[in-house]
């Protein structure tokens, strides 16, 4: 694939979220959806990987309720502010944690989904559920 091609298809898929006027934890994609609110704390450059949005976009469209995402990219520095691991995925733009808005998903049922859209692991804390697309995936973990 071109990096062109990928490069569209990242715009179309931020188009198509900021329509349905998605929240993302650091960022917020107004419905003019310009490229420059999705960007994290001011990094001018897309971090997220495309397949992550994709992930996304499947589990949104099943979920059928607004699902915010209370983290995504991350830099060292904010990482650290966190207390995210040192090798986190969120680093390589690979992991997103987020949590549904509806009382009758539980965690549970939200990290299942997630790996039936694309998603290698699903960690589930007390009030949220990490996803990320590591290689060899982890299926659904408890966090410690």
């Amino acid at each position: 694939m071109k990096i062109r091609d990928v490069r569209l298809k990242v715009i179309f898929i931020c188009l198509i979220l900021a329509f349905c006027g998605f929240l993302w934890g650091d960022w917020t994609i107004q419905k003019r959806g310009r490229i420059a609110e999705f960007e994290p704390r001011g990094i001018h450059e897309l971090k997220i990987q495309p397949r992550v949005m994709e992930c996304l976009e499947r589990l949104r469209t099943r979920v059928k309720y607004p699902i915010i995402v209370t983290s995504g990219y991350r830099t060292e520095e904010h990482n650290e502010e966190v207390g995210g691991a040192p090798h986190s995925y969120h680093l390589k733009g690979m992991a997103i944690d987020c949590v549904v808005n509806d009382p009758d998903w539980s965690l549970n049922a939200l990290a299942s989904e997630g790996l039936k859209c694309g998603f290698s692991t699903a960690i589930i804390y007390s009030t949220h559920v990490h996803f990320d697309i590591r290689e060899k995936g982890l299926g659904i973990r408890y966090a410690k």
